[in-house]
């Protein structure tokens, strides 16, 4: 959807830039204070995948409003 918009490969870094923020966010412990103790780390990878999960959507849901405004605007 996105793939002809001439900002889309500083808006694939970005978001490359955001997952590494997320992955490094998550393993360097800075969830742990919404768990509290987490033994087998579960807390954390829900985590992980719960921000991933609203990234991806939050993204689609930006590739899908912007290629119906650019629809409606030709």
């Amino acid at each position: 959807m996105l793939h002809r918009w001439r900002y889309f490969w500083g808006f694939c870094l970005l978001n490359f830039l955001l997952l590494v923020g997320y992955v490094s966010w998550f393993n360097s412990g800075g969830f742990k204070y919404y768990y509290g103790h987490d033994e087998y780390g579960l807390g954390t990878l829900t985590g992980l995948v719960g921000a991933l999960l609203a990234h991806v959507l939050g993204v689609f849901a930006f590739a899908l409003i912007f290629q119906f405004r650019k629809g409606h605007s030709q």
